[in-house]
């Protein structure tokens, strides 16, 4: 069923006739919950016939509204309270009670307290005297639990704190309203902090209520259902779309979310892109999310880990300032990866003694010059680090930013937001002087880091887009048409009322069951259009109650009734039709771990990091992501047949996209993990001991197995040695670990060996590549054997093949064709033998052989447990394996590769997310 949308005028709207009715009168002013809601209003009354001027100094927010009638204090020369005293406050509050503890509760004795700590203190700062004299009133002091002790004494050390510095605050001050002035307030329950000024407000006799937002008579309201949150999205952009097509403008329309977190700003601007509806994100931001707060956050990382790998990755690829050294930076990086410095710091000073240990043994081109910037970057780390005042902090980081970060490139708004955070900082600073005995601590760099988290700046916004509100934001606007998305219970809940107190204090504050009502109601002052997704960006849930006590229908829409301007997947299909590659230049790391979407420690704990089509601008960087991977498709020969091995034959039977993305574009994790290493150490000491043998005697023989128990060792040694010299020294403490367990393995393998040239199969050949290029399908089938064995049997030559595992090996019925689907499930030994036998071998035994478990998976052979006897017995899995290549290679020649379907075993722990359309890495579901 497809749901009628209609752009009803703002002016026939109930609210907007309301305050038609008293603009006339000089002494009303508008009181709404935020300045967004108030501006608005007074842009849409403003088109009504009787009103003759704009008049927006009328249409005040709650805080403007506030600010005009309260009391002014009596004594001039004290200052009103502000963020930077509270702040400075908390953090002397929490020095004080590290030496003297007076808090129970709220701040363990036993535990330092988080490093954010003082951001929340600060932010209960002004409500500590309402919540005490709340609690004298309410509670005995005899019943005083030891939360409810510890705000009275936070409460009494505020007090003082304001008294010693004369200071006050204004929440403290009563209210004094201008004569002949009234005031109109609307939605007043959904207003920040109301229950303090309620009682108040009812007593004066300027001010008017209008709780119960005005509704238009008779009119049925309806709730928009949809599976997922995706579809729902996108059938709202979809509409949006259409509308503008009709003649409407951005300004008609608003979107109201939960919240406005990184990964639901990601999510929407991937839609707004497909749809060409640009949006304007209307909720204030934290300083530390501006570009330098981030860049200190991840300095700070940085610093705490010792400059271990992630924290160098962070720092290095990150996009919103240019490295004076960008070259230096990613040599650094890319060195750092090729030994293994640990993405880990695994405790103090462990890191630097690493980087000074891989920088001694490595052998790497402009190792001095590296080694000069690690050593120039630590010291400048150090120094922001060690300041011990806010002024030595200042320094330091201007001479972090003089010289690292190059000033000509920093785009005006990232310079403008740089210099208020300096300014913060000198604010900061000034204060600190300016107050009587505060103890602030003993790391300037994280209180200001965490000071920063309580700064707000205003981000850019336009009028040619559409506006996206948080809900707190997005309260009785005058927008014509208002998608309100994820109505969920758990959705409208987090819209608190009261400030972050625990619940036993909140069960103090003043009741308002309606509370959740008033929020939505006030989003239906026009048109609003309410939309619920069974399955939410935070799982499945249930449409808030409101709708069922209000009757109204819920009615559920059907992807088919959605708009789409254009397919993202015909776009990329015929660009690799016309433009099909053997293989794209190789990314640079940087690259590969932004397209692979890892992000930085500026990213949420508990919730994923956005697709990397989240808004960036770096022109000098490429950036694939979900909606520009055609654009992607930069082809080094045209038309040339492309290559395919077992194992990435079977990635594209997974899924077709992550074949493209880890063998054509080439995004694959590189880094060294220990099973790889482990693996080819075992890999390695094979090939060595057999060898070595061999020279020693034609045959070896079981009862000789145990003379090479030296052998053995030494060469696990040397190979450990080796594997540390090429990974790094990071590497050396888990492979030493494992060698014990190793030198085990390797012995008992040399009774399988000893078997095996005991029945007259030679020492053969060790990782022997074969290809075959099938020129009808214009493919290339490639692979490396682990192993072959020889001997002649009559006339011919016959070959066994041996794939080493380090661990698990295939099921036997994975080695067998599934008669459903008509695959195999393990490519390995099959694609082996297809090879073998196309350059004229005779494969009369194949194997896998764990090398951990010493366990064997025949699959052709005389043993009982093997799939088939002889080549012939297995030919439905080869030519099984044939039929893969050929859909394969129609597949890929016409484009479909670039077709992706969700919900697949394989997508389960897929890396790609970041970058597929159908799974974006901010859809948790």
């Amino acid at each position: 069923m497809n749901k009628v949308i209609q752009c009803r005028p703002v002016l026939d709207a109930p609210l907007a006739k309301t305050i038609a009715q008293y603009i006339g009168d000089r002494r009303y002013c508008f009181v709404f919950p935020s300045q967004i809601a108030a501006d608005s209003w007074a842009q849409a009354v403003f088109k009504h016939p009787d009103v003759e001027a704009l008049e927006p100094g009328r249409f005040l927010s709650w805080d403007r509204f506030l600010a005009l009638v309260r009391e002014r204090p009596r004594d001039d020369a004290a200052r009103p309270a502000d963020p930077y005293t509270r702040y400075l406050w908390a953090c002397s509050v929490l020095k004080e009670n590290a030496e003297n503890p007076f808090l129970r509760v709220l701040v363990k004795p036993s535990l330092a307290p988080p490093a954010r700590y003082p951001a929340w203190l600060a932010s209960i700062a002004s409500h500590l005297d309402f919540i005490a004299g709340l609690v004298r009133r309410e509670i005995p002091s005899e019943s005083h639990n030891a939360e409810i002790s510890d705000f009275i004494a936070l409460a009494e050390k505020y007090r003082n704190f304001l008294a010693r510095n004369n200071l006050f605050e204004e929440t403290s001050l009563s209210l004094q309203f201008p004569e002949q002035k009234k005031f109109m307030l609307f939605g007043a329950a959904a207003y920040t902090e109301f229950f303090r000024y309620r009682e108040a407000l009812e007593k004066s006799g300027c001010t008017e209520f209008f709780d119960e937002i005005p509704i238009e008579p008779n009119r049925e309201q309806k709730l928009c259902r949809f599976e997922n949150f995706r579809t729902e999205v996108r059938w709202v952009f979809a509409n949006i779309r259409k509308m503008l097509n009709s003649g409407k403008s951005p300004s008609d329309f608003a979107i109201s979310v939960p919240s406005l977190k990184p990964d639901m700003k990601a999510y929407l601007a991937a839609f707004s892109r497909e749809y060409n509806v640009e949006l304007s994100f209307r909720a204030g931001e934290k300083l530390s999310s501006s570009p330098f707060g981030i860049l200190l956050s991840l300095i700070s990382a940085a610093i705490d880990d010792d400059l271990s790998l992630e924290s160098l990755e962070a720092l290095a690829r990150q996009t919103f300032f240019a490295w004076k050294q960008a070259e230096l930076f990613k040599k650094l990086m890319d060195f750092a990866r090729l030994f293994s410095i640990p993405r880990k710091s695994a405790g103090k000073k462990y890191m630097s003694r690493i980087w000074s240990m891989t920088f001694s043994d490595a052998r790497f081109e402009e190792k001095e010059a590296l080694f000069n910037f690690y050593l120039l970057l630590q010291k400048k780390l150090s120094a922001v680090a060690a300041a011990s005042s806010f002024q030595s902090l200042r320094e330091a980081l201007f001479d972090f930013r003089l010289t690292f970060i190059d000033d000509s490139a920093i785009p005006e708004p990232s310079e403008n937001l740089l210099a208020r955070i300096f300014e913060e900082l000198v604010s900061l600073e000034r204060t600190a002087q300016s107050l009587k005995d505060t103890n602030l601590g003993e790391n300037p760099f994280q209180l200001f880091r965490a000071f920063l988290d309580t700064v707000q700046y205003a981000p850019h916004s336009s009028d040619s887009a559409v506006s996206v509100y948080p809900y707190h934001s997005g309260l009785l606007n005058a927008a014509q048409v208002h998608f309100v998305l994820e109505t969920s219970q758990d959705a409208v809940d987090a819209a608190q009322k009261y400030p972050s107190f625990p619940e036993q204090l909140k069960k103090l504050l003043p009741d308002d069951a309606s509370y959740e009502s008033h929020i939505l109601r006030s989003f239906d002052c026009v048109n609003a259009i309410y939309c619920f997704a069974d399955v939410s960006l935070a799982g499945f849930c249930v449409p808030h109650p409101w709708f069922s006590a209000e009757h109204m229908q819920t009615i559920f829409i059907d992807e088919e009734d959605m708009l789409s301007e254009h397919s993202l997947h015909a776009c990329e299909k015929q660009a690799w039709i016309e433009n099909t590659p053997e293989r794209l230049h190789p990314l640079t790391i940087d690259q590969q771990c932004s397209a692979l979407g890892i992000f930085d420690s500026r990213q949420v704990a508990t919730s994923l990091p956005p697709p990397l089509f989240a808004q960036r601008k770096a022109e000098s960087r490429l950036f694939i992501t979900a909606d520009n991977v055609s654009d992607c498709i930069a082809p080094a020969l045209h038309g040339s047949s492309i290559k395919i091995s077992p194992g990435a034959l079977g990635d594209y039977a997974a899924c077709p996209f992550r074949w493209f993305l880890a063998h054509v574009v080439g995004l694959q994790n590189r880094i060294p993990s220990e099973p790889l290493m482990i693996g080819s150490i075992l890999h390695d000491s094979i090939r060595t001991i057999v060898l070595k043998i061999s020279e020693e005697q034609p045959v070896l023989r079981k009862e000789t197995v145990q003379r090479y128990a030296d052998l053995i060792s030494s060469t696990v040694q040397q190979s450990i040695d080796y594997q540390t010299r090429k990974s790094g020294h990071g590497t050396r403490p888990s492979l030493e670990a494992n060698m014990k367990k190793m030198k085990s393995r390797l012995t008992t393998y040399l009774d399988l060996e000893a078997e095996l040239q005991e029945a007259g199969w030679t020492v053969g050949e060790f990782e022997k590549s074969f290809e075959k290029h099938f020129e009808k399908l214009n493919l290339i089938f490639n692979g490396r054997t682990d192993r072959l064995m020889f001997r002649r049997e009559g006339s011919d030559s016959a070959c066994i093949l041996i794939d080493y595992k380090k661990k698990n090996i295939p099921l036997k019925k994975n080695l067998m064709l599934d008669e459903k689907t008509g695959q195999l499930a393990e490519l390995q030994i099959p694609g082996y033998i297809l090879l073998l036998t196309e350059a004229g071998f005779s494969v009369v035994s194949a194997f896998y052989y764990s090398l951990e478990n010493a366990k064997k998976q025949a699959v052709l052979g005389s043993e009982s447990k093997a799939v088939a006897a002889d080549v012939p017995g297995y030919c439905k899995e080869i030519e099984a394996l044939r039929g893969m290549l050929e859909k394969a290679s129609k597949e890929i020649w016409s484009g479909k590769i670039m077709d992706t379907s969700p919900f697949t075993l394989a997508c389960s722990n897929c890396e790609y997310r970041p970058i597929c359309r159908a799974n974006y890495a901010s859809e948790r579901h």
